[in-house]
């Protein structure tokens, strides 16, 4: 039986070395960069921890393969059982916009989930 690796630091650091090193790979030829991309160990509404990744880009939605960035959970929990760490739940993922990243950094997260996100005309 495999047991579940505890989320550490050193767990979330290579976390966010994968999924550094696969956009960077995806990503580059169009000239998309993740920076930064921010990986951080949370607890659900039922008390289990998981790891959540949040990238910004210098870029709109639409540039990003969905076919593609919709299996990336998938493909970091695959490198990481290859290197011996056995995560107990699924890696939370999203991905942000350089600007709305601005924006949040004004505002606050608390802030942009009690109102909304703004409209695109209202962002910088």
């Amino acid at each position: 039986m495999i047991h579940a690796t505890p989320i550490t630091e050193k767990v979330i650091e290579r976390v966010a070395d994968i999924a550094k090193e696969m956009l960077e790979e995806r990503f580059a030829p169009e000239g998309l960069v993740f920076d930064p991309i921010l990986v951080e160990r949370k607890i659900d509404h039922y008390g289990d921890e998981y790891v959540d990744i949040r990238m910004v880009f210098n870029g709109k939605v639409e540039q990003l393969d969905v076919d593609w960035t919709i299996g990336m959970s998938g493909r970091i929990r695959s490198k990481l059982e290859a290197e011996g760490i056995y995560l107990a739940n699924m890696i939370g993922r999203g991905f942000v916009e350089k600007v709305e990243w601005d924006y949040v950094q004004k505002h606050g997260w608390e802030y942009v989930e009690e109102h909304g996100w703004p409209e695109e005309d209202e962002l910088p």
